[in-house]
């Protein structure tokens, strides 16, 4: 029936919906909010008809069929029936985790995303002890219906929130979720930069009553059991509880006014909302750990009574003469004063080891100190009847160490990982008129993820390094020594911290679609534009790192104290500088969509998308942008000829993107659905996605050659100190040396003409609604 009005009314918030059908009979109301609704529909000559409790989730397509009976339109048939759990117009498929799953399920780190694993083909693919608030990377190895590990799409209240790593820049607190879509086969051309399928989180709202909830947990120490080991050594419990607290609270918005009669209050029962949430967890956990450090004796190069994992006594050679030094005891006028210095920053000796060997002298707890906090605030406004506005924005920052076995600056994990988010989603939905739905969302997002060291600001000057060495360090810090494992810890190393660097992420995302309703045709045509950025700046062993082994000495302990650096060249002797990175690359699509109803049981399925991605760039184009094979070397050799080198970005005609971008990606969508009964429905579709590009973020996976500058220390037994390969680290030469650089050593670069990957999907299902105690006929 035409001209029929129709009226979707939120329960919770008398927010209200209006549309007429069309000459077809047919409505659509496009871009709902998940919740609890009452649908509406009245004409002259009819009874009015009411119903109730129509659930409408994330992502949903709910096809709602009513019948009006001849009468009065004053008089009203209320409708008892429940509407279908199951989809009858698309062939998309996927599952809602719902607020009581979310809330009910046993979820150690209340990550939503974790919970994803009991959809049908999900396969969670990261190690799933870290499924925290800060454990971004962990929780995003997930690969949906076939698609690549950490190739999907995250979104929040429909905007995207992944970064260039494709990960989910922030895990949002179960607090502040109203439920999540996984969407496994997503046959809707809007879905796209992904491949393998979407997670679409929508945030919580106010309604017109105050609700809100606060929750706590506590682990004392007192309630925890000391580990194995620690008992077995008789090491006292460590004092480490774990403090888990939150809650949100939300309603309509009271706001006070000064007008001419005085104060008042805006009242924003039926327009106005908001919902905040915090949460936060204080946790404290021990490591214990048992290696070898130096005895007293080795400290002052007396080796006399070392002995190897056998029990016998190790023979200390001399790389001069070849010969053991007599008594097993480096002369103290060969001993490397820098090696000195550095050996004493080995923890003293805990016990007197294994009784055989002398091995495993020292035995460590370590306390961690983690914290998260994570705050969410949500505010919805009719700004009008046919305009809507939402906003929701979402913070936290976390803290979490690495095991200090040492207690020293020269701790080998020595680094505490820092990683703050910021993050926007703003969604306006405008209704033109009773077929014409307009979308336009906004979201910015903005991940710092720094691991940085303990040791900051530590002077190797103060180790009696060279100063031609010291003089030219971009970054101080204790320098990185490695001892093959024989000394330190076992799980971290001997000396130093690992290299720190400066990462954040952040991006720009905007999104606009229109929906318009002709005849049994609901077309939705729209645009997808996201700016990714990362500031990167991998700082390296700046201060250097050198390693050790028992190849000349046949101790690496002595090794160190005679100054004898490893000449294996699978082994790291270098120092390094390196350039701040600005990266980014901007992604364009453009989608059409028809969803026809050929008849009450059948709606066919019709999409086409275009994607258009630049490929990495970079700010002030510091990077290289391929390697030519053919280009003759500037470096001639007498009766060879040379050829190849790196190209750099913007350097004698070369592209500023390091992969050529592909115009070809289209992406079509088939599908159909078909209502066998009011309990069976069948689907189908076919889609083809271009997934996301994978960015190695380090110097050489970025392509950066040449502005990070690795020097790497000369070594062998010719050399008898750290005074003589302590060279003056080289400054970074950009792309001054254009195809020189790296010459006669290894070169990194990515491949220009590197296709982008795509996915073909396809599924059939056959889907039947049970009604407890079994399914009926």
């Amino acid at each position: 029936m035409p001209a029929v009005s129709i009226a979707l009314v939120n329960e919770e918030t008398n927010l209200t919906r209006n549309t007429v059908t069309n000459e077809a009979g047919e409505y659509v109301l496009e871009r709902v909010d998940p919740g609890k609704y009452k649908v509406s529909a009245w004409t002259n000559g009819f009874k009015k008809v009411d119903h109730p409790a129509v659930t409408i989730e994330t992502q949903q397509q709910v096809a709602l069929d009513l019948t009006l009976e001849v009468g009065d339109v004053a008089e009203s048939v209320t409708v008892t029936d429940e509407v279908s759990l199951i989809e009858t117009s698309t062939p998309s498929t996927g599952q809602i985790i719902s607020k009581q799953v979310l809330n009910d399920l046993p979820n150690s780190g209340r990550n939503p995303f974790m919970l994803s694993s009991i959809v049908p083909n999900v396969i969670p693919a990261g190690n799933p002890t870290f499924n925290r608030q800060q454990d971004q990377s962990g929780s995003s190895q997930i690969s949906l219906a076939g698609g690549p590990v950490r190739g999907n799409n995250y979104l929040l209240d429909g905007v995207p929130i992944t970064d260039l790593q494709n990960r989910a820049v922030i895990i949002p607190s179960i607090e502040a979720v109203q439920e999540l879509k996984v969407q496994v086969n997503t046959y809707d051309a809007e879905a796209g930069r992904t491949g393998g399928g979407v997670f679409n989180v929508s945030g919580k709202s106010g309604t017109n009553d105050l609700h809100g909830s606060l929750f706590g947990f506590l682990r004392p120490s007192s309630l925890q059991a000391n580990n194995f080991f620690n008992n077995r050594r008789g090491i006292a419990k460590p004092d480490a509880p774990y403090k888990l607290y939150g809650g949100s609270f939300g309603g309509p918005v009271f706001l006070p006014s000064f007008g001419e009669g005085g104060p008042s209050f805006y009242n924003g029962r039926n327009r106005t909302f908001f919902w905040a949430a915090f949460e936060g967890y204080r946790m404290q956990s021990f490591l214990t750990e048992t290696f070898t450090v130096p005895t007293a004796l080795e400290r002052t190069g007396d080796f006399s009574q070392t002995r190897n994992s056998q029990g016998n006594l190790v023979s200390i050679i001399d790389p001069r003469t070849l010969q053991p030094f007599a008594g097993n005891v480096i002369p103290a006028d060969r001993l490397d004063p820098v090696g000195l210095n550095l050996i004493q920053y080995f923890p003293a000796a805990s016990g007197a080891g294994d009784a055989l060997t002398g091995l495993n002298n020292y035995t460590s707890t370590s306390v961690l100190s983690d914290r998260a906090d994570q705050v969410t605030l949500k505010m919805d406004h009719a700004v009008t009847d046919t305009y809507k506005l939402s906003g929701m924005y979402a913070h936290y920052g976390s803290r979490e160490p690495v095991a200090d076995y040492y207690q020293t600056v020269a701790n080998p994990g020595g680094s505490l990982l820092f990683r703050t988010v910021h993050a926007l989603a703003v969604n306006n939905v405008f209704t033109v008129n009773s077929t014409t739905v307009l979308s336009l969302r906004y979201g910015y997002n903005s991940f710092t993820d720094s691991p940085t060291t303990s040791s900051a600001g530590f002077s190797p000057a103060s180790l009696g390094f060279a100063n031609s060495f010291t003089n030219d360090i971009a970054f101080n810090k204790f320098p990185r020594i490695n001892l093959s494992g024989a000394y330190g810890s076992v799980s971290q190393g001997a000396l130093g911290s690992s290299a720190p660097s400066e990462r954040r992420y952040y991006s720009h995302n905007l999104l606009g679609s229109a929906s318009k309703l002709m005849g049994s045709h609901s077309l939705k045509i729209g645009g997808d534009f996201r700016r990714m950025s990362a500031d990167f700046t991998q700082t390296g062993q700046a201060s250097g790192e050198f390693s050790f082994t028992r190849a000349t000495t046949n101790n690496e302990l002595a090794s160190l104290l005679l100054g004898y650096l490893s000449a294996d060249s699978s082994l790291t002797n270098s120092a390094q500088i390196a350039t701040p990175l600005a990266t980014y690359t901007n992604y364009f699509a453009a989608y059409v969509h028809d969803d026809f109803r050929f008849s009450q049981k059948l709606t066919l399925n019709f999409g086409l998308r275009y994607e258009y991605e630049q490929g990495l760039l970079e700010k002030n184009n510091q990077l290289t942008v391929g390697f030519d094979p053919n280009v003759a070397s500037p470096l001639q050799v007498p009766g060879m000829n040379l050829r190849g080198g790196l190209l750099y970005a913007g350097v004698d005609g070369n592209p500023t993107q390091q992969t050529q971008a592909s115009k070809a990606k289209l992406g079509p969508r088939v599908g159909f659905a078909y209502a066998f009964d009011d309990k069976t429905t069948i689907r189908a579709g076919y889609g083809i996605f271009w997934a996301p590009p994978v960015f190695n973020f380090s110097i050489t996976g970025l392509g950066a050659l040449g502005f990070s500058s690795v020097t790497t220390a000369i070594s062998g037994a010719e050399h008898t100190s750290f005074q003589s390969v302590s060279e003056r680290p080289q400054s970074t030469h950009g792309k001054f040396t254009g195809l020189l650089t790296q010459v006669g050593d290894t070169v990194d670069y990515v491949d220009y003409n590197r296709k982008p990957a795509y996915l073909q999907q396809y599924s059939i299902d056959v889907q039947r609604e049970c009604r407890a105690p079994w399914c009926s006929p």
